[in-house]
Protein backbone atom coordinates (compact mmCIF):
# COMPACT_ATOMS: atom_id res chain seq x y z
CA UNK A 1 0.00 0.00 0.00
CA UNK A 2 1.53 3.42 -1.02
CA UNK A 3 0.56 6.67 -0.29
CA UNK A 4 0.06 7.33 3.61
CA UNK A 5 -3.07 5.63 4.40
CA UNK A 6 -2.69 3.52 7.87
CA UNK A 7 -6.16 1.84 7.06
CA UNK A 8 -5.78 -2.28 6.53
CA UNK A 9 -7.63 -3.04 3.43
CA UNK A 10 -8.63 -6.62 5.03
CA UNK A 11 -12.07 -6.64 6.16
CA UNK A 12 -11.98 -9.70 8.45
CA UNK A 13 -9.38 -7.77 10.65
CA UNK A 14 -11.31 -4.56 10.67
CA UNK A 15 -14.60 -6.11 11.54
CA UNK A 16 -14.01 -9.26 13.08
CA UNK A 17 -16.78 -12.09 12.88
CA UNK A 18 -18.72 -11.56 16.54
CA UNK A 19 -18.44 -14.96 18.10
CA UNK A 20 -21.37 -16.83 17.68
CA UNK A 21 -23.98 -17.57 20.65
CA UNK A 22 -25.87 -20.80 21.40
CA UNK A 23 -27.65 -21.13 24.80
CA UNK A 24 -28.09 -23.69 26.07
CA UNK A 25 -31.58 -24.49 27.92
CA UNK A 26 -31.67 -25.52 31.53
CA UNK A 27 -31.83 -28.85 32.03
CA UNK A 28 -30.24 -30.30 28.16
CA UNK A 29 -28.35 -33.33 27.40
CA UNK A 30 -25.91 -31.06 26.68
CA UNK A 31 -25.68 -29.28 30.43
CA UNK A 32 -25.73 -32.83 31.59
CA UNK A 33 -22.51 -33.87 29.64
CA UNK A 34 -20.89 -30.58 30.49
CA UNK A 35 -21.89 -30.55 34.31
CA UNK A 36 -20.92 -34.56 34.80
CA UNK A 37 -17.95 -34.51 32.37
CA UNK A 38 -15.82 -31.04 32.03
CA UNK A 39 -16.41 -29.62 35.67
CA UNK A 40 -16.17 -33.19 37.54
CA UNK A 41 -13.07 -35.31 37.75
CA UNK A 42 -13.18 -39.11 37.85
CA UNK A 43 -11.57 -40.38 40.60
CA UNK A 44 -10.84 -44.61 41.09
CA UNK A 45 -10.88 -46.23 44.38
CA UNK A 46 -10.28 -49.11 45.73
CA UNK A 47 -11.19 -50.52 48.95
CA UNK A 48 -10.57 -53.47 50.76
CA UNK A 49 -13.09 -54.96 52.99
CA UNK A 50 -13.34 -57.86 55.51
CA UNK A 51 -15.98 -60.37 56.24
CA UNK A 52 -16.35 -58.13 59.82
CA UNK A 53 -15.99 -54.81 59.00
CA UNK A 54 -18.13 -51.68 57.62
CA UNK A 55 -16.97 -49.57 54.61
CA UNK A 56 -17.57 -46.20 56.87
CA UNK A 57 -19.51 -43.96 54.38
CA UNK A 58 -23.25 -42.69 54.12
CA UNK A 59 -25.26 -42.60 50.49
CA UNK A 60 -27.98 -40.21 49.75
CA UNK A 61 -29.75 -39.21 46.61
CA UNK A 62 -28.21 -35.93 45.00
CA UNK A 63 -25.61 -34.08 42.71
CA UNK A 64 -26.23 -32.66 39.51
CA UNK A 65 -29.01 -34.59 38.70
CA UNK A 66 -30.85 -35.20 42.25
CA UNK A 67 -30.90 -39.08 41.23
CA UNK A 68 -27.35 -39.22 41.53
CA UNK A 69 -25.62 -41.66 44.41
CA UNK A 70 -23.68 -39.26 46.60
CA UNK A 71 -21.37 -39.86 49.46
CA UNK A 72 -23.28 -37.76 52.51
CA UNK A 73 -20.35 -38.65 55.04
CA UNK A 74 -17.29 -40.39 55.64
CA UNK A 75 -16.57 -42.20 59.66
CA UNK A 76 -13.62 -41.87 61.56
CA UNK A 77 -11.71 -45.04 61.78
CA UNK A 78 -13.21 -46.85 58.77
CA UNK A 79 -11.84 -48.48 55.86
CA UNK A 80 -12.83 -45.44 53.57
CA UNK A 81 -11.65 -43.15 55.76
CA UNK A 82 -8.24 -45.13 56.32
CA UNK A 83 -8.06 -45.34 52.21
CA UNK A 84 -8.26 -41.20 52.48
CA UNK A 85 -9.00 -41.02 48.41
CA UNK A 86 -13.11 -40.41 49.10
CA UNK A 87 -14.65 -37.27 50.29
CA UNK A 88 -18.41 -35.80 50.79
CA UNK A 89 -20.46 -34.92 47.72
CA UNK A 90 -18.50 -37.96 45.61
CA UNK A 91 -20.72 -39.02 43.06
CA UNK A 92 -20.95 -42.41 42.89
CA UNK A 93 -21.09 -43.98 39.38
CA UNK A 94 -19.80 -47.63 39.03
CA UNK A 95 -19.14 -50.22 41.91
CA UNK A 96 -16.45 -52.99 40.73
CA UNK A 97 -17.36 -51.94 37.18
CA UNK A 98 -21.16 -52.10 37.05
CA UNK A 99 -22.78 -49.33 36.74
CA UNK A 100 -24.69 -47.36 39.39
CA UNK A 101 -25.84 -44.64 37.90
CA UNK A 102 -29.37 -45.05 36.97
CA UNK A 103 -30.34 -47.54 40.37
CA UNK A 104 -32.06 -45.75 43.23
CA UNK A 105 -29.56 -45.10 46.51
CA UNK A 106 -31.22 -47.60 47.91
CA UNK A 107 -30.00 -50.00 46.02
CA UNK A 108 -26.55 -49.16 45.68
CA UNK A 109 -26.46 -49.44 49.23
CA UNK A 110 -27.51 -52.85 49.40
CA UNK A 111 -25.21 -53.98 46.90
CA UNK A 112 -22.18 -52.77 48.97
CA UNK A 113 -23.31 -54.67 51.82
CA UNK A 114 -23.60 -57.63 49.88
CA UNK A 115 -19.63 -56.79 48.71
CA UNK A 116 -16.88 -58.71 50.23
CA UNK A 117 -13.19 -58.54 49.81
CA UNK A 118 -12.03 -55.50 47.19
CA UNK A 119 -14.74 -53.00 46.15
CA UNK A 120 -13.42 -50.74 42.97
CA UNK A 121 -15.26 -47.86 42.97
CA UNK A 122 -15.62 -45.03 40.19
CA UNK A 123 -16.74 -41.45 41.61
CA UNK A 124 -17.25 -38.12 39.70
CA UNK A 125 -16.10 -35.40 41.98
CA UNK A 126 -16.70 -31.46 41.99
CA UNK A 127 -13.15 -29.68 40.61
CA UNK A 128 -12.11 -27.12 43.46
Amino acid sequence: MMGGSNTSTNPSLDNPPSPLFFPIPLGSFLESVLTAHLWRATVNVELNRGWNSRLGFSLQAGGPTGDDTVISAIYPDSVASRCGKLRVGDVLVNVNDESVEDMKTADVIDLLRKIRGIICLTLLRKLD
